[in-house]
């Protein structure tokens, strides 16, 4: 089964990056990344993301396992449940791309 993620790009600010420098100021989302565990059911919440807003903030690296996306027992074949799992806990409220 093959899935597609697609992503708008706005090439306005872009173009303003050139003008003004901007700078990349983030946290990294801690998760259960080490331990092959199914994807968490809650683990960041809008509160979180909100909380990170207000410290200036606009960059969120958030570390990822190949579990999400692929069935380990069985290679190559994609595992829909954490591809879900992901555009829930990443929606467009948050401001990213799924």
């Amino acid at each position: 089964m093959k899935f597609t993620i697609n992503i708008h790009v706005d090439y306005q600010p872009l173009t303003e990056m050139r003008v003004h420098r901007s700078y990349l100021q983030g946290v990294a989302f801690s998760n259960f990344i080490w331990s092959d565990t199914p994807f968490p059911e809650v683990h960041h919440s809008e509160v979180d993301y909100q909380r990170t807003k207000d410290m200036g903030m606009n960059v969120i690296r958030f570390y990822m396992n190949y579990s999400y996306f692929e069935d380990g027992t069985n290679p190559y074949t994609n595992n829909q449940g954490g591809i879900g799992s992901m555009r829930t806990l990443l929606g467009p409220k948050n401001i990213i791309f799924t």
